[in-house]
């Protein structure tokens, strides 16, 4: 994509645009401060968001596929539906944590959960806006909701999640 084609793109945004189903395919958005930017079923297969603000942004249903997220801020960024099959997440932020890399994701009906493996190798859920352990996870739904159907298809994804990544 021409990279002055994605600058007009990020600067429509900050006037108030939105960029949600935009085609920045290839784009180099490197560094691009889209905090809770509408970016929505937007195209983004290949494109540079390396080191990119994208706190809090709505990427549902964006095709990140094979994008470069690394150094990357995604910390609240809204992920469900997004594709992010071949997408480099090494060095992406969430909040204090480091990324190395997507594992899996299953949904709940209400919500995506996605399991992502850590820098130092350990993993965490990130559902909605909550990032957390296996074992917090856990824990939260046994205090918010337990013995509900929620609960039990809550607790059947992280069992999935940890046959995912049992040695």
């Amino acid at each position: 994509m021409n990279p002055h084609i994605a600058y007009l793109a990020v600067v429509a945004w900050a006037n108030g645009g939105t960029l949600r189903g935009a085609n920045l395919g290839g784009a180099d958005l490197g560094g691009a401060d889209l905090a809770d930017a509408n970016l929505g079923g937007a195209y983004l297969r290949g494109a540079n968001l390396a080191d990119a603000n994208l706190w809090g942004a709505d990427l549902r249903g964006a095709n990140l596929g094979g994008a470069d997220l690394g150094g990357a801020d995604l910390a609240c960024a809204y992920l469900g539906g997004a594709d992010l099959g071949g997408a480099d997440l090494a060095g992406a932020k969430y909040g204090d944590d480091t990324l190395a890399a997507w594992v899996t994701s299953a949904d709940r009906g209400d919500h995506e959960f996605r399991l992502l493996r850590l820098k130092d190798g350990s993993h965490k859920v990130i559902a909605g806006c909550r990032w957390m352990t296996i074992d917090a996870y856990r824990s939260h739904v046994a205090k918010e909701y337990p013995d509900t159907y929620k609960a039990r298809r809550t607790i059947a994804i992280l069992d999935y999640f940890e046959a995912v990544i049992a040695p």
